[in-house]
């Protein structure tokens, strides 16, 4: 079977909680434990958890205070934005030697438009899967996807006319062939325009 070629092709890349990630990264008897980055009580503020520490409710913007009560056990881990920036870097490297054109709308996030790549990756999913790779070895970083909804919010065009874009969302791919997705768009709305979509193996 023959992958259609796209006129527009997008990968979107979100590293996964990378304040934490990347405290665990350069201390490695984090790994495993519940890790938060932020500054101590009574009126510090949680910056970033990893996932194990959110499973008990600690999330960004919460106080430290609160933060402890929910979860006792968890290891808090001041900023360091000298590593951050230096993940960063280095997460650029990578996309730089990948991509034609890439747009790092923050920190931690990316698009690149992969359009003319797709002669050398005729299938998306692989493509998303080796930028995945090539980060986290470079890097020890992982990178996941965004949720549907929240990607067609940031990058659909806000117009009357058809669009017709496919967007790789590092392991899940979505195509979007005509009609127009606006800001608050519900995801039912998404399905009908997205018609699918395929989840990674």
């Amino acid at each position: 079977m023959v992958t259609p070629r796209w006129p527009r092709q997008i990968v979107f890349g979100d590293v996964d909680a990378m304040f934490a990630s990347s405290a665990i990264v350069a201390n490695p008897a984090l790994a495993g434990k519940l890790v938060a980055v932020g500054s101590p009580p009574p009126r510090g503020i949680i910056t970033s958890a990893n996932y194990p520490a959110r499973r008990y409710g600690v999330k960004s913007a919460m106080p430290t205070a609160r933060a402890l009560k929910l979860c006792p056990d968890l290891v808090l881990v001041p900023l360091d934005r000298p590593l951050y920036e230096r993940m960063h870097e280095r997460m650029r490297e990578v996309t730089d030697r990948l991509f034609p054109a890439t747009e790092w709308t923050s920190i931690d996030e990316f698009y690149a438009d992969t359009t003319d790549l797709q002669s050398l990756h005729p299938d998306p999913r692989s493509l998303g899967q080796a930028v995945r790779d090539a980060i986290f070895e470079e890097t020890g970083l992982r990178v996941e996807p965004l949720k549907m909804v929240e990607l067609f919010e940031r990058i659909m065009p806000d117009s009357e006319g058809r669009a017709e874009y496919h967007f790789v969302l590092v392991d899940y791919v979505c195509r979007v062939v005509g009609g127009t997705l606006r800001a608050g768009d519900d995801v039912s709305r998404a399905d009908r325009l997205v018609g699918g979509g395929e989840p990674a193996d």
